[in-house]
């Protein structure tokens, strides 16, 4: 009869083994994430695309050769891009930009009412389940993502020395659209980022 105290401990190795391949295969299952900036590029495009739509439509007196302070006002953190476009609209018209509004011919005051992307889906299909004791992913027979660029402006310039009103846009509007649509097993995607505001 063997006595058990000769036979070396397996438990200890086993554990030590165990807690190796754990740790071999996190590692194999670690992911890199990549960098992903706040907006995508398609939402950039909706937006710079509808801004750009909107500013085209401005009215107001003959800006060649006149000195232009420009003003925006909006709830949106996006007010800096708005006004760049704006300021892209009035240099395309001949206006040179100023930034002291005491040096301007006319002051352009320009409310930003809405900037932003409108979201919708349709979706038909089974969607992802992941509490059961086997996942089940996601199965789609019909999905429709719709997203809308929208901005509303409205526009009203000054004679500076005068102080009197000698232009108003009160509806500046711009809109485009992004739709991406799967119906199984196929998906495409279909845009106005490309037509002529």
């Amino acid at each position: 009869m063997v006595s058990r105290s000769n036979q070396p401990a397996l438990w200890p190795r086993a554990v030590v083994i165990g807690i190796s391949l754990l740790v071999l295969l996190a590692g194999c299952t670690a992911k890199r994430m990549l960098t992903q900036p706040p907006r995508s590029a398609i939402e950039q495009r909706l937006l710079a695309g509808s801004i750009e739509r909107a500013t085209t439509g401005l009215e107001g007196p003959d800006f060649e050769n006149a000195d232009v302070f420009v003003e925006v006002t909006g709830f949106t953190q996006d007010a800096f891009f708005a006004r760049e476009a704006m300021v892209s609209e009035l240099q395309t018209r001949g206006a040179t930009i100023v930034s002291d509004p005491g040096k301007a011919d006319y002051i352009v005051k320009v409310l930003i009412k809405a900037f932003g992307i409108d979201r919708s889906e349709r979706f038909f299909g089974v969607p992802q389940m992941s509490g059961l004791l086997v996942p089940v992913p996601e199965i789609t027979l019909f999905n429709w993502i719709k997203q809308n660029g929208i901005s509303r402006l409205s526009v009203t310039v000054v004679d500076r020395r005068t102080g009197r009103l000698v232009g108003r846009t009160e509806k500046l509007n711009g809109e485009t659209v992004f739709n991406r649509v799967t119906i199984f097993p196929v998906s495409f995607e279909t845009s106005d980022f490309n037509e002529p505001p």
